[in-house]
């Protein structure tokens, strides 16, 4: 994903889903690639993108590298970056519940 719009994906997943509403990520390519496209994307990008507008990972829902009979072929770490595939679940966090259980 292009970097300049990394922001905005992220804001428009958030959009997307209600209070408690799931979003699962792949991604795609986890490598250290200086230029793109494709441009290198990382487990550590994906959350802050995500935990800035409002989703949080599930307990256990992180993955930063799938096993290869799970990937595409040249998508395990194995293709001409080096990049592997990643897995992310997410839940959009309820403000309003939070506040509720905390008042």
């Amino acid at each position: 994903m292009e970097p300049a719009i990394r922001a905005q994906w992220a804001q428009q997943m958030a959009a997307l889903l209600l209070p408690g509403g799931e979003l699962v990520t792949l991604i795609f390519p986890i490598c250290n690639k200086p230029t793109g496209p494709p441009y290198a994307m990382s487990l550590e990008l994906v959350r802050g993108l995500l935990e800035e507008v409002g989703l949080e990972a599930v307990p256990g829902g992180l993955q930063a590298q799938l096993p290869s009979e799970l990937c595409h072929p040249g998508r395990d770490g194995s293709g001409i970056w080096e990049a592997s595939s990643g897995l992310g679940r997410w839940k959009k966090r309820d403000q309003q519940k939070e506040e509720k259980e905390q008042a």
